[in-house]
Order: C-alpha cells, then structure tokens, then sequence
C-alpha cells in the first residue's frame, strides 16, 4: 500500500511521484488503470524529515531540508543526498541557528512550490513572514521580507522553540 505526504505528477501525466516521509522512499505510480508502481527509491537516511520535494529532471531532486544544515537538499535519481543549498537567512535567530538548528529549521517551516520551465522554487514560511525564491537554473536565491520582518522566536527551558511573531 502507498501512502502520501506530497505527490507531484509529471510527464504530461504520465507519472505521479508519491514522497512517503514516515517510510522515507519516494515511489513512481503510472496513472493507469491499475495504477501501477514503475519504481520506488529509498531517500538518503541522512534526511531528517522528508515532507517537500520536487521532481526537477528525470534524475534530480530538490527538497527542504529540516536538518538546519541548509535550506535545500538535492537528491540524485537513487535518493541520496548530493548537494545542500542556502540556509535560513536569519539575523534575529544566529543564536538559534548555530545552537538548535534542527528545531529552528522545524519552527522556521517553509512551504514550497516549483515551475519546472523556469527553474524557480518558491517557498513561504509556515505563518507568511518570508518568502524565498531560488533560482535553481542559476544558484541563487533572494528573500522577501514582511511588514514585521523574519520570524522571532523565543526559547523556552525546555528547549523548545516558541514563534514570538505570528504573521502579517
């Protein structure tokens, strides 16, 4: 049985990629009738949580890192870990980032989204205050800022990270 966080159909509709986070393995279905699995790929175990991804050619992957070691990760056609880019571009978190970066990566939680014909990846954080926009064609990358600026978050003793600022 196939079970989906995030799917993303391809091809024309020939494909439908399925990313399985709590198995970690993405599986490609062909939409037929049977809908049958052409194949499934084990992701890298490196990968902290596997919940956004995108299929950018037949052997390239992209999807967000939760780890705090970057912001993306790029995954070849066997699922492993071949690149890392960005980070979370923050000045009123430093602390945050260089001490828990698993949790503020967790709280800073981005969604994304990606236009294959132009190679942009959009992203948005969880409550709206930032939004990314990498350019995959030509590695690079800008923020957009709201009206409040990045996120704040605050530290409770338990270690856990609270959002201070909540949106627009």
């Amino acid at each position: 049985m196939v079970t989906a966080d995030h799917f993303t159909v391809t091809d024309g509709g020939a494909s439908l990629w399925v990313l399985d986070g709590s198995k970690n393995m993405v599986t490609r279905l062909l939409p037929d009738e049977d809908l049958k699995v052409a194949e499934t790929i084990s992701l890298d175990p490196r990968i902290m949580r596997a919940f956004n991804w995108h299929v950018v050619s037949d052997s390239l992957f992209v999807m967000v890192d939760f780890s705090g070691e970057s912001r993306l990760l790029w995954l070849n056609r066997e699922g492993k870990i071949i690149r890392r880019m960005g980070e979370i571009s923050t000045v009123r978190n430093v602390e945050l980032r260089e001490e828990q970066p698993f949790s503020l990566s967790m709280a800073w939680r981005i969604f994304t989204d990606y236009n294959p014909d132009t190679g942009i990846l959009a992203a948005v954080t969880q409550h709206g205050e930032v939004l990314e926009i990498y350019d995959l064609k030509n590695d690079s990358c800008r923020f957009e800022y709201g009206p409040m600026g990045e996120p704040r978050f605050g530290l409770l003793r338990s270690g856990s990270i609270l959002p201070v600022n909540l949106g627009f």
